[in-house]
């Protein structure tokens, strides 16, 4: 067996060894964040529950100022939606809320169109605290 031989073989096994560890891998994820701000949940929750407020936080809105953004459905709550078309640092996708509990928790349907498609739930849990609240986003 020659030199080009053996480094195909090694080669090809890496491949399949490479192809079998993807495949084993899991197909779901989950994220978890948490921060205390120092404002009660009645004060955050507005900046939650409505996707129109949600902007003025949102931190990808300065990664593209000329994004097209739409909002239909409710001013805020389930039913809520918020369409964006953007350059490569955004892409574009669709926000929609499926349900609130007030003052503590939002729950949004994701869905990322481009740069890659994708389906996520996030949520948005509000914790009351002494100095404020725990706000924990999770996807």
């Amino acid at each position: 067996m020659g030199a080009d031989s053996i480094r195909s073989s090694i080669v090809a096994g890496l491949i399949a060894l490479l192809v079998i560890v993807a495949a084993l891998r899991p197909s779901e994820f989950r994220v978890v964040r948490s921060q205390l701000i120092g404002a009660p949940p009645q004060r955050l929750f507005p900046y939650i529950n409505s996707l129109k407020r949600f902007q003025e936080w949102n931190p990808y809105k300065d990664k593209d100022p000329n994004a097209r953004n739409e909002f239909s459905g409710s001013e805020e709550g389930p039913g809520a939606v918020f369409r964006w078309v953007g350059n490569s640092n955004v892409g574009e996708g669709i926000m929609k809320i499926k349900d609130t509990v007030q003052d503590r928790n939002v729950v949004i349907d994701l869905e990322f169109i481009r740069p890659f498609a994708g389906h996520n739930i996030a949520e948005f849990a509000l914790a009351p605290q002494k100095d404020g609240t725990v706000v924990t986003w999770s996807m």
